[in-house]
Formats: C-alpha cells, sequence, structure tokens
C-alpha cells in the first residue's frame, strides 16, 4: 500500500486513469532482487498459515520469479507472482478474445473468427496506450469499436480443422505470430517457437522438447483422422451403426476418448494394441511439459529455497 503524503499536505492532485497499487520497500540491488525477496517471504506465510496450500515451491531463480502451491480444497494448481504487468495484458487480451467469440481459436482462418492484435492496436484510443518495461502492450478495450467476423463453422468443424492445421504445420523452419496472425520463418534453434505478443523476442515455448513436439503432432494427426470418419460424425438411430456398436456408440467429438484408433474404427486385419485414451495420451504431455519447466528451474532454486 501507498501513503500519500501530497493528499496530506493538501496538494490536490488529478487522479490517474484506471487501477494503481503501490508501496514502496527498502533500496535492493535490482527490481527482480525486491521481487524475489518480496516472494521468498510471501511462500513462507503461504507454507505455514495458508489454510488448505499444500506442495509449496519457491521457484525464484525463473524468468519470471514465481510461488507454486496447490490449494487443496480446489485441486487448483496456482502461480503466484508479483509485478508481472505483461501477463496481466495477456490476461486481459484473452478476456477480451473470449468476450469476442466463444468458439475455439487457432491461428489461421479463411474466413477469420478473431482480429489480430495489430489491428486491435489500430483500434486502441489515447486511453488505451499502454507501454510496460519497454514493450508496447496497446489494444482497443471498446468491444464495440471491433467489428464482428462473419464466421460460421461450428465448434466442431473449428476443432477438426485445428487438428488439420498443425498435424501438417511445419514445426522445422517456421514459427507462429501472433499479433499478425500468421506464420513466419523460425528466429530461432528450438523445436518449438512461439512468439510472446508483447515481448517479441520471447518464446513462450521454449520449455518445449522435440519428443514432446512430435507427440503433439502424432495426437493432432490422429484426432483428425478419427474426426474425418463418416461413421463417427453421425449418430445412429438404428440398432447397430456402420462400425458394428449399438446405439450407445461414441459419435462425433466423443470419439476422441476412445482407447486408439484401431479400436474407435474396427479396422479389419489391423492389430489392435492396448493404449491409454488420447484424453490421457494429452495430460500425460502436459504433464511432461509441465515437469521440464519444473527441472529447469529446481535445480536453481534448491539453495535459495534453503535460504529463505
Amino acid at each position: 500500500m501507498f501513503l500519500d503524503l501530497d493528499g496530506i499536505s493538501g496538494r490536490n492532485l488529478k487522479p490517474k486513469a484506471g487501477m494503481s497499487l503501490e508501496y514502496q520497500t527498502k533500496r535492493y540491488a535490482s527490481e527482480r532482487a525486491v521481487t524475489q525477496s518480496i516472494l521468498s517471504v510471501i511462500g513462507e506465510s503461504v507454507d505455514q498459515f495458508g489454510p488448505g496450500c499444500v506442495g509449496v515451491q519457491k521457484i525464484l531463480n525463473a524468468r519470471c520469479p514465481l510461488v507454486h502451491f496447490t490449494h487443496q480444497p480446489s485441486a487448483f494448481q496456482c502461480d503466484l507472482t508479483a509485478n508481472n504487468r505483461v501477463a496481466m495484458k495477456s490476461s486481459e487480451l484473452l478476456y477480451l478474445y473470449g468476450r469476442l467469440d466463444r468458439r475455439v481459436y487457432f491461428l489461421r482462418r479463411t474466413v477469420p473468427i478473431l482480429p489480430t492484435l495489430d489491428h486491435l492496436k489500430e483500434l486502441a484510443g489515447p486511453l488505451d496506450k499502454s507501454v510496460i518495461e519497454g514493450n508496447d502492450c496497446t489494444f482497443v478495450s471498446d468491444l464495440t469499436k471491433i467489428q464482428v467476423q462473419d464466421n460460421t463453422e461450428t465448434l466442431e468443424q473449428l476443432l477438426q480443422e485445428f487438428f488439420e492445421f498443425y498435424r501438417t504445420f511445419a514445426f522445422n523452419h517456421m514459427s507462429i505470430n501472433i499479433r499478425k496472425g500468421r506464420e513466419q520463418n523460425k528466429p530461432e534453434v528450438s523445436p518449438l517457437h512461439i512468439q510472446n505478443p508483447f515481448e517479441p523476442a520471447l518464446n513462450v515455448s521454449k520449455n518445449v522438447n522435440g519428443m514432446q513436439l512430435e507427440h503433439f503432432v502424432a495426437l493432432c494427426r490422429e484426432s483428425a483422422w478419427m474426426l474425418q470418419q463418416r461413421e463417427f460424425n453421425v449418430p445412429h438411430s438404428s440398432g447397430s451403426n456402420r462400425a458394428g456398436t449399438g446405439n450407445n456408440a461414441p459419435w462425433g467429438l466423443a470419439v476422441l476418448l476412445l482407447p486408439s484408433i484401431s479400436q474407435a474404427a474396427k479396422v479389419k486385419g489391423r492389430k489392435k494394441r492396448k493404449r491409454e485414451p488420447a484424453s490421457e495420451r494429452i495430460k500425460s504431455l502436459l504433464e511432461s511439459l509441465k515437469n521440464r519447466e519444473e527441472e529447469k528451474t529446481g535445480n536453481g532454486n534448491n539453495s535459495m529455497g534453503k535460504k529463505s
């Protein structure tokens, strides 16, 4: 919190627009050191006094220092950070996109669904201007200024085309530019490159390795194949469907939860493989990404965590 001494002395200052929260601290060598120190204290407090908060980890040497913990009653996994204003603008942008269209959004559409970030910047007014640590985070906040796109595809169609797009995407030499809504040449050597729209030099997918990317592409290929099969896209009212199963056989998006392609399609002559459901394999991929990130930051944080 900030004690406004100007107000006490009788000086009238014009209030700033928007939310403003400030507080004073002792002098540190850098702003990053201040953030690390504050989060270290908060992490200890959450660990000792936070009801239902377990598994507290102080990941202070990461690019963005944070405290990770699990809220046991709700089973939510929480990441607590400080002074990460760029992330707040990212959340605001996602909220704006969510208000514009509730359907799945992916990089490129013949008939667009959502405007690009560059277009939202063009629509911004003087009050929308936002520059944080040298990064231009400006975009329009007034929804009435944004023209709704004329796209009438169903959620099922969009999801299928999402899988189609990424199963053939040239990840080896192309990257994804969210600001412009198109692909571009990859600026660095890494399996996957996704540009942070507010920090262009930052690759937000740097922790993804080659094996994980191959796994993702394989899942997209498998999911696209299943959704293309005609017998899985339409429910059957008769006693059995084309695959030879009963009325309760899954169809449409529910097919993605089947154990494997060969089981779902009942392909003759193909040996059935015992595999976990696609949803479990996707969960396994996400866990792999999370564990890789924790391994990268864990070694450097052990010593700091003991000292805190």
